[in-house]
């Protein structure tokens, strides 16, 4: 509840910013359920036909605007401005992490799961990609992804990485890392000092349930 509310604040400082009218906590719950909806009805194309009111000959409309009640153009609104961290709380250090307009996110969502989800007594490792099109910081395009991770052979090949931690019983995701360039990664926490990368990442990755028992799967 609390990172929704600085989500809230933060979202709200880019619209204003922008002279668009302010989302509230109710509209912004109703955004992040048509993310969701998004991904149980699958791709359907370019995402004006989340919005279409009649069918096509080939996919049954999903007619989002009448089901949810949030014009595309809102949606698309928020999603432009959507933020995490408030306009208060950007400065020079802040900048400096490249990954700072989505950090807040995931810490946020790390922090959340053990409060709300008592996973069953298996968890598994493994790791996830984001599908990635856009620009490349690496590349020279300074609003490009930090880094992208590229595996030729995956089911994803080109994206955004995660490291993450899942329930082995409901599968419900409970704690992501992002896989960031070679040298960050090497300057992340060592919970036991000396310990070989690999093993520095599962323990951060199961570090919530520390002292708990669970018996942990990995990939």
């Amino acid at each position: 509840a609390d990172f929704y509310g600085l989500m809230l604040v933060a979202t709200n400082d880019n619209l204003v910013a922008a002279h668009q009218e302010p989302t509230t906590h109710s509209e912004l719950l109703k955004w992040t359920g048509i993310v969701v909806a998004m991904a149980l009805a699958g791709d359907v194309g370019p995402r004006k036909n989340y919005w279409a009111m009649a069918d096509n000959g080939v996919r049954v409309a999903q007619n989002f605007g009448a089901r949810f009640g949030m014009t595309r153009h809102r949606w698309d609104l928020i999603e432009k401005h959507m933020s995490f961290v408030p306009a208060s709380e950007i400065d020079i250090n802040t900048r400096l992490d490249p990954w700072w307009e989505v950090r807040p996110l995931v810490h946020g969502f790390n922090a959340h799961w053990p409060k709300v989800l008592v996973t069953s007594h298996i968890l598994c490792v493994d790791e996830s990609m984001i599908k990635w099109k856009g620009a490349e910081l690496s590349k020279g395009n300074k609003h490009g992804a930090p880094h992208v991770t590229k595996m030729k052979g995956k089911p994803v090949p080109i994206g955004i990485m995660f490291k993450n931690t899942a329930c082995g019983v409901c599968g419900i995701m409970v704690f992501i890392e992002i896989v960031e360039a070679k040298a960050a990664m090497r300057e992340k926490e060592k919970l036991v000092p000396g310990s070989s990368h690999t093993t520095a990442t599962t323990l951060r990755l199961v570090q919530n349930w520390f002292g708990t028992g669970n018996i942990v799967l990995g990939d």
